[in-house]
C-alpha cells in the first residue's frame, strides 16, 4: 500500500506524533492546532503514523488546519482505495466530505474557527 511521504528520519515529528493504542490514532498538536488520524480510516498503526507525520510536514510548508484535513482526507481516498477497511462501508458513521472543511476560516494568527453555535444559541433553534 501506497503511503505518503514520511518525515525524514531525525525529525521533529517523529517525536512529536504520538499513537494512543486505546484510541486507534495518531494525534500531535501543532502550534496549539491539535490534529489526528486513525487507524480506522488509513487501515494500520504504520499508515496512520506516517500520514500524521506526513500533516505535520504540511503545516510546516505553511498550509492552514483546513488545507491539511483536505491533504487527510485525499489519502485517506487513497489508502481505502487498495482495499483497506476504509472502503469497506461497514461503519455506521456518517462520512464526512472534505470539502466541508473549507468552512473553516484562519481568524488570527494560525488560529481557524469554524461555525459555531453557542449553547444559549442551540436551546433556542430547539424550542422554534
Amino acid at each position: 500500500m501506497p503511503l505518503p511521504p514520511d518525515a525524514p528520519p531525525g525529525h521533529l515529528a517523529h517525536q512529536r506524533v504520538r499513537f494512543d493504542r486505546s484510541t486507534e490514532r495518531a494525534a500531535f498538536s501543532y502550534h496549539g492546532i491539535h490534529f489526528q488520524t486513525t487507524t480506522h480510516k488509513s487501515g494500520s498503526q504504520e499508515a496512520a503514523e506516517v500520514l500524521a507525520r506526513a500533516c505535520w510536514m504540511e503545516f510546516e510548508k505553511g498550509k492552514v488546519k483546513a488545507d491539511v484535513l483536505l491533504f487527510r482526507d485525499e489519502w485517506y481516498e487513497r489508502l481505502g482505495s487498495e482495499g483497506s477497511p476504509v472502503s469497506s462501508g461497514s461503519s455506521n458513521k456518517k462520512t464526512q466530505d472534505p470539502k466541508s472543511h473549507r468552512s473553516l476560516q484562519r481568524k488570527g494568527p494560525g488560529l481557524l474557527h469554524g461555525p459555531s453555535i453557542t449553547t444559549t444559541e442551540s436551546s433556542r433553534r430547539s424550542k422554534r
